[in-house]
């Protein structure tokens, strides 16, 4: 067994706990360095190998997985240093976001004010189109709103677009044309859209998870991929798996990190709130069989794949667990047969 590593980056301090053979362990504390909070990971990194007296090459050549959680996104939302961020949404409906559920917090205090929206109005552009409750198309997506918006983005310095359109849960037809559109005429912004982030009712908020997720992408994108070169030119091949609050949320695969997320436990077919880490994300369901499990990790040449029940990682399993998996699993089927061939039901 080789090293395993659980680090915590805050805003204050980046906190590491080493697990070594036999289950001895160390921690380590390192200041955060918030503009680029992969320089602290990497000097704890460098501490920890100096702990175990090894170049930092050869220590992070026995490490077999590293556990990483971080606060970078929420940080950044409590500090206002979330990325520049457009909003196209259905025309009408542009101050949804401002206007919230019409709740006042604090009732009888004439002097409240709710926090301002990330997007400001002047980057909420509208789109005329128009979707039914029900998914019928009543208006198809008018492109030359979204080309326009697209234009407007760019000209003001956007980061980042999100994609909310009315009843988009039941219909993404007209989200998914405006995505394309984006895409093709802003293909460095990063783009969420609403039918993906969340589909579910409550249009407000839909919006604003929307939002949410649009704005903090770019930074948790450079985050993870200022990380990732690092850990590659230091030779790190071990799996690399990043906590999405109380779950796994993926691992980030030695071959193209930041790029693929395999997702394991409790998701829809479509889960991006993890879209915030990546531009291309797989899905592994749970009711997947070892057989695919097994192709899925041949063909992108993954070590391990994260194991998650209820929520919480349970451990990781290699193709040599798979191919035991699969083999029991025939095996089973076998002494069906032979039990059905005998009349023994």
């Amino acid at each position: 067994m080789g090293f395993r590593i659980g680090i915590d980056v805050g805003g204050t301090f980046t906190d590491f706990l080493l697990m070594g053979p036999g289950g001895r362990s160390a921690a380590h504390k390192e200041l955060s360095t918030p503009a680029d909070p992969s320089l602290a990971v990497m000097s704890g990194l460098g501490a920890l190998a100096e702990g175990e007296a090894m170049p930092l090459a050869r220590f992070l050549d026995g490490v077999e997985c590293i556990v990483h959680g971080t606060t970078v996104t929420t940080n950044a939302v409590l500090t206002g240093g979330t990325a520049r961020t457009g909003l196209i949404t259905t025309r009408g409906f542009r101050d949804a976001l401002q206007m919230r559920r019409g709740i006042r917090e604090k009732m009888y205090d004439n002097r409240y004010h709710p926090p301002a929206p990330i997007v400001p109005r002047w980057l909420r552009l509208p789109a005329t189109e128009r979707v039914a409750a029900d998914g019928a198309l009543v208006t198809a997506l008018d492109g030359g709103d979204v080309e326009r918006a697209a234009a407007r983005f760019l000209a003001e310095g956007v980061e980042a677009v999100a994609v909310c359109f009315l009843h988009a849960h039941a219909n993404p037809r007209n989200e998914r044309i405006a995505a394309e559109i984006v895409r093709r005429l802003m293909p460095r912004a990063y783009l969420s859209i609403s039918s993906q982030v969340l589909p579910q009712v409550r249009f407000y908020e839909r919006t604003s998870t929307t939002v949410l997720n649009a704005a903090v992408g770019p930074i948790l994108a450079r985050y993870l991929g200022n990380l990732t070169a690092k850990l590659s030119a230091a030779r790190y091949r071990g799996a690399l798996l990043v906590m999405q609050g109380e779950r796994i949320a993926g691992i980030v695969t030695e071959r193209d990190y930041a790029r693929k997320i395999i997702l394991m436990g409790r998701t829809s077919k479509e889960t991006p709130v993890s879209d915030i880490m990546t531009s291309e994300v797989m899905y592994v369901r749970p009711d997947q069989t070892s057989d695919e499990c097994m192709a899925l990790m041949t063909e992108n040449r993954i070590r391990h794949l994260p194991v998650v029940d209820h929520g919480k990682l349970i451990g990781l399993i290699s193709i040599g667990d798979l191919v035991k998996d699969i083999i029991s699993e025939q095996r089973f089927i076998i002494d069906q047969l032979e039990h059905y061939i005998r009349g023994e039901r």
